[in-house]
């Protein structure tokens, strides 16, 4: 038995939409300038072929031109694309069960720092506690960039301008989270030299202080909450528009995004505190959808088929095509 593969460009009339690959045995597609639409990849033998050939007449749709590509592939080539999206998948459930730990363990292991009255003093005592913490927003930060970069093929074949954007604005959260780290370790400086002063000024130490707290505290707002509502909702629309994932999951992200942003405004504008009742609810959804996302990615994985998607798409074809 031959253990190569056959590439193949099948073209069609009209212009389809990139989403829809699945129905086409995930098949690349592309786009001519004439406004055609290509089908491009590996096809295991002409049984195969020819279920490609009649998915296009069953929809209506008018066939040009099929072109067996010269360079044939091998088969475990062809699985690779699979066992790639198996492994993104897991990475991404374990980016996002470790973003949820050590977002946490950060937040309390920085209370002597935020919220401790004579923080000058509580800091210096409990240095190494300040230092663990800020090791713990470094995972965190980690986190979002493994995110994004495992997350960006998977996002790429649907829509790759969402795709960019999720990557750039995951980096940019990432960049947001180190500032807000970079000033609790300086405050852990300045209470470290509060503390080994003879007759120190508390009272400029605090100034000082006062500010790298603010800074903590806007940077804990625009990159938890802020920017993590843009991303989520960028994700949560295209898992819902191609069931990648099961809906209810993807409209959970799509309900949380939506309020976690909410919560950003509200505190920007001094509406809700940051750590309060209202707050703590409002980041339930979101909270609740990356659980529930890591534990379907690692168990499941993305979803290579769904019948519903397949009807749904090809009644898009029909509709979007020219016959």
């Amino acid at each position: 038995m031959s253990n190569q593969l056959t590439r193949y460009q099948i073209q069609i009339k009209g212009q389809l939409d990139r989403g829809w690959a699945e129905w086409f045995d995930d098949l690349a597609i592309s786009h001519t300038p004439q406004g055609d639409t290509l089908l491009t990849g590996p096809i295991v033998d002409q049984a195969a072929l020819y279920r490609v050939l009649r998915k296009i007449r069953d929809s209506g749709l008018s066939l040009i031109a099929v072109v067996p590509l010269t360079q044939p592939i091998s088969i475990s080539q062809g699985a690779t694309t699979m066992v790639n999206q198996r492994r993104h998948a897991i990475l991404i459930g374990i980016f996002f069960i470790l973003a949820a730990v050590s977002s946490i363990l950060g937040l309390l292991w920085y209370a002597p720092l935020l919220t401790e009255s004579d923080y000058l003093r509580a800091g210096a005592a409990n240095a190494n506690q300040i230092v663990f913490a800020a090791l713990m927003e470094l995972v965190l930060v980690t986190t979002a960039v493994g995110t994004a970069v495992t997350m960006f093929p998977i996002l790429r074949q649907y829509s790759e301008r969402i795709a960019l954007a999720h990557l750039c604005f995951r980096f940019l959260e990432a960049v947001v989270i180190m500032i807000g780290i970079v000033g609790m370790l300086a405050l852990l400086s300045i209470s470290n030299e509060f503390s080994n002063a003879t007759a120190a000024d508390e009272q400029s130490y605090r100034v000082v202080g006062t500010a790298l707290i603010a800074i903590h505290d806007w940077t804990f707002m625009l990159g938890p909450n802020f920017m993590l509502g843009l991303n989520t909702i960028m994700y949560s629309y295209i898992f819902f528009q191609t069931r990648q994932i099961p809906r209810p999951i993807a409209t959970l992200g799509l309900v949380g995004s939506s309020l976690i942003f909410i919560a950003a405004l509200l505190e920007m504008f001094g509406i809700i505190e940051q750590l309060s009742t209202w707050g703590a609810l409002l980041a339930i959804p979101v909270a609740l959808t990356e659980m529930s996302l890591a534990i379907w990615l690692i168990t499941k994985g993305f979803k290579p088929s769904s019948n519903a998607a397949k009807t749904s798409s090809k009644q898009q074809l029909v509709n979007s095509s020219t016959i």
